[in-house]
């Protein structure tokens, strides 16, 4: 091998070694693109289950008091029908 081939072979070398450098930096954008996907996926399922949580949180306040307030309109009653047997 003569001194002139040298730099012809670190230059091929070089180049061959940008260029996988290359397509290993772009199949790790694309498994970065794919997480975020997957990320972004994920928060917005969290978000809406956070949603249904809250709405299930509302009706079962709301229906407690439904429940109480019904409860107390039967104790009435059954003090009324007590007081008139």
């Amino acid at each position: 091998m003569s001194m002139s081939e040298v730099p012809t072979d670190f230059a091929a070398v070089t180049a061959e070694r940008e260029i996988q450098l290359k397509d290993e930096c772009k199949a790790k954008d694309l498994e970065i693109q794919t997480s975020q996907k997957r990320v972004d996926s994920l928060e917005m399922r969290i978000r809406e289950r956070d949603t249904q949580m809250t709405s299930l949180k509302e009706e079962k306040s709301t229906m407690s008091r439904q429940i109480a307030d019904l409860k107390n309109q039967l104790y009435q009653l059954v003090s009324i029908v007590m007081d008139e047997g």
